[in-house]
């Protein structure tokens, strides 16, 4: 069904089109298509799904910082915009999106852009998410999730917030996502049983670039393959406090100039951090660069690689660069 000419919405950019897309998602069938022609569609208070299967589907995502264009689908937060998300799937199964952009600068507090809980699987493909006061991209409890060419931009503008907000999912796949100039971490990981990251980079975020922390009982393998950092705050990558009788792998993964806290450095930040692990951490052709003082700030990271507290840690090869006053590996 077309929100438009199946439900009035105008996709003007100006008209609140929040009840007929709405009703849209609230008529369609089991297994169902809403679709959104290219143009803008205000949005006043949180989009729900509630039919399993429902697909919904834009012409394209925006692909730069900013939202709009020709030929793209935008779903925009307007002023006054009040409610926990802008689009919420929770305990239907098969949901997914495709070829649109939430944008939501005018939403606060800790509002989320896309908020999936409980669902039996979800997918995300062509999507970005923009300028939301809290998390870009919440997953909880949804297995499998499969997320391909996901962008999440300035997540947290309310303060805090992740790119990716990752909880308890197992048995997934994510494939080119990006979370760049976050609040708080680009990917922030509770979970990850069997599943496996493909080229997926966190750049520019105020705290870790990927953090992997505080997780027990993890089983199966966990990849993380050609994935990389950029000038992130803390850590590019950071595994904490993950037990169970799986094994971590990294996989030709590359952090760059990382670790430079709000621009003066700290001996505590790395490249890769490695703490309180009690499962294998293998990395295999890893690499990290430092920051040489570039921009007015101070060399970083201070450490290529710090490992304490962990049983066990293999590195195959790569290339550790750290701070001019710090080691390699500590």
């Amino acid at each position: 069904m077309n929100v438009r000419t199946d439900y009035g919405a105008k996709g003007d950019g100006v008209t609140d089109d929040t009840a007929a897309i709405q009703q849209a998602l609230a008529d369609v069938h089991v297994g169902g298509v809403v679709y959104f022609p290219n143009g803008v569609y205000e949005v006043s208070a949180p989009l729900t799904v509630s039919v399993a299967g429902t697909k919904i589907l834009g012409d394209k995502a925006s692909t730069g910082y900013s939202a709009g264009g020709a030929n793209q689908t935008v779903l925009n937060a307007v002023s006054g915009f009040a409610g926990a998300a802008m689009i919420v799937a929770s305990g239907i199964a098969d949901f997914a999106m495709r070829g649109l952009t939430v944008h939501a600068p005018n939403t606060t507090g800790s509002t989320i852009g896309v908020q999936i809980t409980g669902s039996g699987s979800c997918m995300l493909e062509n999507v970005l998410v923009a300028r939301t006061a809290g998390d870009g991209i919440y997953l909880s409890g949804a297995n499998p999730v499969v997320l391909r060419q996901v962008g999440v931009y300035h997540a947290g503008t309310g303060g805090t917030g992740h790119g990716f907000n990752i909880q308890g999912i197992s048995d997934s796949w994510y494939t080119d996502c990006l979370g760049a100039g976050c609040a708080t971490s680009g990917w922030n990981i509770q979970g990850g049983d069997n599943s496996t990251w493909i080229g997926c980079r966190a750049e520019d975020g105020q705290n870790h670039g990927f953090w992997f922390h505080d997780t027990a009982n993890l089983f199966g393998g966990i990849s993380f393959v050609g994935c990389s950092t950029d000038l992130d705050n803390a850590d590019g990558f950071r595994l904490e406090t993950l037990s169970g009788n799986g094994a971590i792998q990294l996989n030709g993964c590359r952090f760059r100039r990382d670790g430079n806290y709000a621009g003066s450095g700290s001996t505590s930040l790395a490249g890769v951090t490695v703490t309180g692990c009690e499962i294998p951490v293998l990395l295999d052709g890893t690499t990290v660069t430092a920051r040489q003082g570039d921009n007015g700030g101070a060399d970083a990271p201070y450490s290529g690689l710090s490992v304490t507290s962990s049983s066990y840690v293999s590195v195959n090869g790569g290339y550790f660069s750290c701070a001019a006053a710090g080691t390699p590996i500590s």
